[in-house]
């Protein structure tokens, strides 16, 4: 959590771990005192804290533990919302808040950041102005910005009830009571400072903090892919091994949800044992020594290899200057000591997947690895193969690159 509170000081332009005025305009304050729904915002001419409620997120594969999304957010709730709570609770005061009491187990206070959990039909009393859908989904994330009363009000009592405005229905105040928080939890809204990686399916952010412990047994592929690509613009990893390069092994076909779902409704699953995990065989790249690669064209390159007594190395970790690249296939000569790193490459039609794959290259050069057509290099001798605008691949070329180097 260390880690995490200083790199939310950097990220969030605060002054400090303790600026709480810092935190709210962060969250959408325009003043770090006040939350602006629509309707004051559009009144005052000033910006309404909901347009910012997607600048950042904080992700975690789990919701319990010290890890866990629950964990996080009762810990930011108490650093910058203890004032809040303290106040709404009418401690040492002479006339009533001006804000409602806390709800729930969570003590949901005005200016926190909350999702909604269940699936409900809301009665139109309970939204302004009156022609909204009047429906919340499960889901829906936005900011506690009411009621709050004047000065004028201060004698009048506490509010009674707790406004919303959500992100996916900007303009319009939901209303919350007290009776709508069940002392066991079941009740429709949640803090939101973190939020589960499965609760952020479907959800960008300019910014998001993706905390991955370890060891974490849900996480899987799909989960890792869907974590790091919430952002917009910027991604940040907290990761508690030793290594970011641990991670490395959830891009293995072994580690997918999705490849060991058994559920083919037509037919009887083909099934495919590896490693003691049962695998359906049509999902996944299976070589014959059991190697799970990630295509078609990767594993005829490796089966080929195989075929010519050759002892490829797939995904084998190289260092170099300073940086840590990861061939396709790694292939040593016993005889003569050289080092062969073959790439393939089957996207090149994506702008991005090429961007890669040129940076990579210039890394190999730099590092004294270069290509088989020009006789190598002093650490190694680098062989490139790409698919065709089919996504084919040349058998008859694999065969004279392996004529070359054999």
């Amino acid at each position: 959590m260390g880690k995490l509170k200083e790199t939310l000081v950097d990220e969030l332009n605060l002054n400090s771990i303790d600026d709480i005025d810092g935190f709210n305009k962060a969250l959408g304050s325009a003043d770090g005192k006040f939350f602006n729904d629509s309707g004051k915002a559009k009144y005052f001419n000033q910006p309404r804290a909901i347009d910012q409620l997607e600048d950042w997120q904080i992700l975690s594969p789990v919701r319990k533990n010290i890890h866990g999304s629950n964990e996080f957010n009762r810990i930011i709730h108490q650093m910058y919302k203890k004032r809040t709570i303290d106040y709404c609770y009418g401690y040492n005061l002479k006339y009533p808040p001006n804000l409602p009491q806390p709800l729930g187990n969570e003590e949901i206070v005005y200016g926190d950041k909350v999702i909604n959990v269940i699936n409900h039909r809301v009665n139109k009393k309970r939204v302004y102005p009156q022609d909204g859908l009047n429906y919340i989904a499960n889901g829906e994330m936005g900011y506690v910005i009411g009621q709050y009363k004047t000065k004028k009000a201060q004698y009048s009592g506490q509010p009674k009830f707790t406004e919303v405005e959500f992100s996916s229905q900007k303009g319009y105040k939901y209303t919350f009571y007290p009776s709508d928080f069940k002392e066991e939890g079941d009740s429709p809204l949640e803090l939101a400072y973190a939020i589960t990686v499965h609760k952020a399916q479907g959800s960008d952010f300019k910014t998001t903090f993706v905390v991955i412990p370890k060891p974490c047994f849900n996480l899987s592929r799909e989960l890792l892919y869907t974590a790091l690509t919430r952002q917009k613009e910027r991604v940040i990893i907290f990761f508690q091994g030793t290594s970011i390069l641990e991670l490395k092994e959830y891009a293995s076909p072994m580690l997918s949800e999705t490849n060991s779902r058994l559920t083919n409704l037509f037919k009887k699953p083909n099934v495919e044992e590896v490693n003691g995990r049962y695998l359906e065989k049509y999902l996944i790249h299976c070589a014959s020594d059991k190697t799970l690669l990630r295509s078609k064209s990767e594993m005829l390159i490796y089966e080929k290899l195989l075929a010519e007594g050759l002892e490829p190395i797939y995904e084998k970790e190289l260092s170099m200057g300073g940086f840590t690249r990861i061939p396709d296939f790694t292939i040593t000569d016993d005889d003569t000591g050289e080092t062969y790193y073959w790439e393939h490459c089957g996207m090149l039609n994506n702008p991005e997947y090429r961007k890669r794959w040129e940076a990579k290259k210039k890394w190999y050069y730099e590092n004294g690895i270069l290509p088989l057509e020009d006789g190598g290099g002093p650490n190694g001798t680098l062989i490139s193969t790409q698919d065709s605008p089919n996504e084919g691949i040349s058998m008859p070329e694999i065969e004279s690159i392996l004529e070359k180097i054999k």
